[in-house]
């Protein structure tokens, strides 16, 4: 779901980018007048890094969340150990 708002996210500030360069984009887009491009291509940089850290920092599933990956777990059998596990 994460991953799906990050897209969201960064589409509209690459919109936001776009805007004052491209006319096209800029005349369909529900602008006050006036409102300074300087602005808009700013927050739309914000918002397609914003949608970035949504892609990059997905995260783990609850059960493997804050635990290693790939390290071998003892199992034991009373004391001794009989063998590994992946955790």
């Amino acid at each position: 779901m994460k991953r799906v708002v990050g897209y969201i996210i960064a589409l509209v500030g690459i919109l936001g980018v776009a805007a004052p360069l491209v006319p096209q984009v800029y005349s369909n887009l529900p602008i006050p007048e006036g409102f300074p491009d300087l602005y808009l291509t700013i927050g739309g940089v914000i918002l397609v890094v914003v949608g970035l850290a949504f892609l990059v920092n997905r995260g783990g599933s609850g059960v493997t969340r804050g635990r290693s990956r790939g390290v071998d777990l003892p199992i034991f059998q009373g004391k001794n150990v009989v063998g590994y596990r992946r955790g």
